[in-house]
């Protein structure tokens, strides 16, 4: 795995020129912005390496070393066939070979593509396809309407047809309506992020509920943690959870506030034993707010949940989250990631608030 590839930067970039690669590369493949989960593992992965001076150091040297042996290797090879891959006369040959046979093979011309006259409907993945069937560059691209700009720079060009339009694959069908207030198949999915600051705890809190575990080594999230979970029984459907856990430090923030928006379940999170965490709860809200997600307002269930309560040296009174809590109209409650104490309630009352919005709004659609 080359992570100097991965995030598209050469082996000597600085380090401001990694930071800003990772920070491109995590937008265009995070799962939310129409990647796959592998690949912004990978992402991950190459920034928590060459985002490290002495980790980089270290991968530098065993690539080096890895290119070292396969050049001693090759020569072997070369030696014991008596063949010299590098003879110019040898590759001619090969290419003139390979062009008889493209030349004796019957071409078959491929079928046009169509361009839909409505995009907004296709997902991030088809238009990423329908470039990719275009010949359109679109690793540039990392909003939707990117993607829409540079087909209908094509489009410009195409006269409409009204036979074989352009069809993603893999489209699901759409589920029956039902008559009364439930999702199709009892199965619903919901978005769920995590906010507060730096070190107060939101992945401890997250692994403790997802996997039953404590990490007791601290590592700090790198611009955005996803994962997924299946929560049966709420409300009598099954629901899955799609866990966005939102890096509280300062370098992430033109990562981080590209996945407030759509977000259905906020975990707001403080640690009770630091009051510089509790008072920049302010200034977590007006981040949100500033882009498209606005706590106060918008129909988004917020718990407020002080973490560390376990641990001595507390700054923070449970009196004085219950105030903030309910001046913003939040649920409020105080947890231990490492004990376990309230984080299964937690969870439990955000989920179970955040499917019962969505069931109201179902039925005053009449579904």
């Amino acid at each position: 795995m080359d992570y100097y590839e991965i995030l598209n930067v050469p082996r000597d970039a600085t380090a401001d020129d990694v930071k800003k690669a990772f920070r491109r590369a995590a937008l265009k493949h995070h799962p939310d912005k129409g990647g796959d989960t592998e690949t912004i593992i990978e992402v991950n992965a190459a920034w928590e390496t060459l985002g490290d001076v002495e980790k980089r150091s270290n991968y530098d040297r065993s690539c080096a070393r890895s290119v070292s042996v396969a050049t001693r290797s090759s020569t072997k090879e070369s030696t014991y066939t008596g063949r010299n891959t590098n003879d110019p006369r040898q590759s001619s040959k090969k290419q003139a070979q390979q062009a008889a046979q493209r030349a004796a093979s019957p071409q078959r011309a491929a079928p046009p593509v169509v361009i839909p006259n409505d995009l907004s409907g296709l997902t991030i993945k088809d238009l990423k396809e329908l470039c990719t069937q275009l010949g359109l560059r679109h690793d540039d691209c990392v909003e939707k309407s990117d993607l829409i700009a540079r087909i209908n720079t094509k489009k410009k060009g195409q006269t409409a047809a009204p036979e074989a339009p352009y069809a993603p694959r893999k489209q699901p069908t759409k589920p029956t309506v039902l008559p009364n207030t439930s999702f199709p198949n009892n199965n619903v999915r919901i978005k769920v992020i995590t906010m507060g600051g730096c070190g107060v705890g939101k992945s401890c809190l997250v692994k403790r509920y997802c996997e039953g575990r404590f990490v007791n080594r601290y590592i700090t999230t790198i611009g955005i943690d996803y994962g997924v979970k299946v929560v049966p029984n709420i409300h009598k459907h099954s629901c899955k959870v799609n866990f966005f856990d939102l890096s509280g430090q300062p370098d992430f923030t033109d990562i981080r506030i590209e996945f407030y928006k759509d977000a259905q379940g906020v975990l707001l999170c403080y640690d009770c034993t630091q009051m510089s965490t509790f008072k920049s709860l302010s200034q977590h809200l007006f981040e949100g707010r500033m882009n498209g997600l606005d706590l106060e307002k918008d129909n988004v269930h917020t718990v407020l949940c002080g973490t560390k309560a376990d641990l001595p040296g507390r700054q923070v009174s449970r009196a004085d989250g219950q105030q903030f809590a309910s001046s913003k109209g939040f649920s409020f409650f105080e947890t231990s990631a490492q004990s376990g104490d309230n984080v299964n309630d937690t969870f439990t009352s955000l989920f179970e608030n955040v499917v019962l919005n969505q069931l109201q709004a179902r039925a005053k659609l009449g579904l």
